[in-house]
């Protein structure tokens, strides 16, 4: 029995270093993909999946590419890329607690998914707003957001997206 213990942990510790290893390959190839890119919009795309990847493990380095990708999609007009910079953004802040400005981000990404149209993303938004009302105990913004997303959800027909919805809900109830 024990020597089963020792090899699981040994599989776990394995399958730990190898996946550390394929996101930092990930990353590097992400970083070698950006020095071909000139400003454009693949450039801020490149910069938003660095981003994200990173935003797990060095805010730092995440927020730094963030803000090129952010400044980089407001000169050339690239809504797409300025509304998920501010979402990501939002995520950060969450991450660190900084609730405030979570709200204050994801409230700049929601403005332009509106105008953008994309019900998707703005049902993403709603949704993460509600999860940062969540976390600051405002049960009452938390349960209007995830139901304005989970209208969207429906009109949609995103099954997903619904559940997703239901799921925060019944949070805030079990609380």
């Amino acid at each position: 029995m024990r020597f089963k213990k020792s090899i699981l942990f040994f599989l776990f510790f394995l399958f730990s270093i190898f996946c550390l290893f394929a996101q930092k390959t990930h990353i590097d190839s992400l970083e070698a993909k950006l020095k071909t890119f000139a400003d454009d919009t693949s450039r801020a795309l490149t910069l938003l999946e660095l981003a994200e990847e990173l935003s797990g493990s060095d805010s730092k380095k995440s927020e730094s590419y963030l803000k090129e990708a952010l400044e980089l999609s407001q000169r050339l007009s690239f809504k797409n890329g300025i509304a998920k910079s501010y979402f990501i953004f939002g995520n950060l802040s969450e991450n660190d607690s900084r609730y405030g400005d979570a709200i204050i981000q994801l409230g700049k990404a929601l403005k332009v998914y509106y105008e953008i149209g994309d019900k998707e993303k703005i049902s993403n938004c709603l949704n993460k707003i509600g999860d940062v009302y969540w976390w600051l105990a405002d049960y009452q913004h938390a349960l209007e957001n995830y139901f304005n997303a989970l209208k969207i959800n429906d009109e949609t027909g995103n099954k997903k997206g619904v559940a997703i919805c239901h799921r925060n809900i019944g949070w805030v109830y079990y609380r």
